[in-house]
């Protein structure tokens, strides 16, 4: 190998089962490089047609050499050549559009500059920028929840009523099928991931292999890795500071929020309500058709048949809901006006804000006017905000049980969307 020339090399692969580099002769060719093979002697030219390889064949057919890793060179000892003086009095232009200066004479006054592709220790410090990341995995997860994507959103202000500020989105890569939590601290990050492990698997009859998240402390701690590897769960972290490794839940984070402010916006519903929009936001978006899926939707792919939209209202619309008292007097009203807030859970019914008692109720019989926003009084004293902190669950079928505050659901883990 000529000395005075380097060889540059691109787009590595790094395999642990090779002993030794393997150089792609058709891949130099892309790069402008010229390959001369006569007999056994194979000979290596660049764009300038300056030899820089020539090497004999060995007995096994390949063609062996011995390369070094060259190092950055240093400016400053090198402002004897000629080349190296210009890329610096043209404040470290790239040598390529030097050359092309001088070879099509733009300018007057600069030679002609014939340099191989070298780095400059100074252009690595001041110029070096953030490699690409690929707009599409180059891997996907072939069955369910072989490849889980979390992360977590928040702080969000105002906190809902039962105090939490965020929340954590889990989403298989094989279906694309997403669950949220409500949490009120990140801790609590690490009982959620359990419960969803626990169910998921023995809904899906699948074990969890990989989970992919940011390095949080949340995701990192000391029993959150532990757990994961007594589970041989295989951890994915994304590198410092690089979120769109973790693209796939970051991108599904934005549409969630951007939902969910649609939702609260369009029909003017408190923003302290936002935990009721994300969950509603997310049982959406498992029936809408994603281009990670095609021809379907992450709730056919996850549940096995295809979504009934026919009970879905606007979410936010009045709804007058049937009162189900016992001992109802001839003239009593049958119905009550109340907010339509989305599905509810493991239940045939529909989960109902009724703003006069600031209780949630399970409703199965419901008739909603979807063009109809709620009348909402605009909290303009201390006593007025606080009449929302007793914001309560209650359902048809809860009669002589206690009433459980919103957003402090301690019933058995479930799933939180369908």
């Amino acid at each position: 190998m000529d000395r005075k020339y380097k060889l540059k090399a691109w787009d590595h692969y790094f395999s642990t089962a090779l002993r030794s580099n393997i150089l792609s002769l058709g891949q130099l060719t892309e790069k402008g490089y010229d390959i001369h093979m006569h007999g056994n002697i194979l000979k290596l030219y660049d764009d300038h047609k300056r030899l820089v390889i020539k090497i004999q064949r060995s007995v096994n057919r390949l063609y062996k050499i011995s390369l070094k890793i060259a190092k950055p060179v240093c400016l400053a000892v090198h402002l004897d050549d000629e080349a190296w003086l210009w890329h610096a009095r043209m404040g470290h232009a790239n040598f390529t559009i030097l050359e092309s200066m001088a070879r099509n004479e733009l300018v007057v006054g600069m030679p002609r500059i014939a340099h191989p592709k070298q780095v400059c220790e100074g252009c690595l410090v001041a110029k070096q920028v953030s490699k690409p990341v690929p707009k599409e995995a180059q891997w996907r997860a072939s069955v369910p929840l072989e490849l889980v994507h979390a992360d977590l959103c928040g702080p969000i202000t105002p906190q809902t009523k039962g105090g939490n500020r965020y929340f954590m989105l889990l989403v298989d890569d094989f279906t694309r099928y997403m669950w949220v939590y409500l949490i009120e601290t990140k801790d609590q990050a690490f009982q959620k991931f359990k419960w969803f492990k626990a169910q998921l698997e023995k809904e899906s009859k699948c074990k969890t292999k990989m989970l992919q998240t940011d390095r949080g402390d949340e995701f990192t701690s000391h029993i959150f890795n532990e757990f994961c590897r007594n589970e041989g769960i295989q951890r994915q972290l994304t590198a410092p500071y690089t979120p769109q490794q973790n693209g796939v839940v970051e991108r599904r984070n934005r549409t969630v929020v951007e939902i969910t402010r649609s939702l609260l916006k369009s029909m003017s519903v408190p923003e302290v309500l936002w935990g009721e929009a994300v969950r509603h936001s997310v049982y959406i978006l498992n029936r809408i058709a994603t281009k990670a899926v095609k021809c379907t939707t992450p709730y056919e792919l996850w549940k096995g048949h295809k979504p009934d939209l026919e009970h879905l209202k606007v979410s936010g619309c009045v709804g007058y809901a049937r009162l189900t008292k016992n001992h109802l007097a001839k003239l009593d009203d049958r119905g009550h006006a109340m907010v339509y807030l989305g599905s509810e859970d493991e239940t045939k019914g529909y989960r109902m804000l009724d703003p006069s008692s600031n209780k949630i109720v399970i409703a199965r019989t419901v008739e909603c006017i979807e063009n109809k926003k709620w009348a909402w009084e605009e909290p303009t004293t201390e006593k007025s905000v606080s009449s929302w902190s007793n914001l309560q669950v209650n359902g048809p079928s809860a009669a002589g049980q206690p009433q459980m505050q919103f957003g402090d659901d301690q019933r058995s883990p479930r799933s939180p969307t369908n």
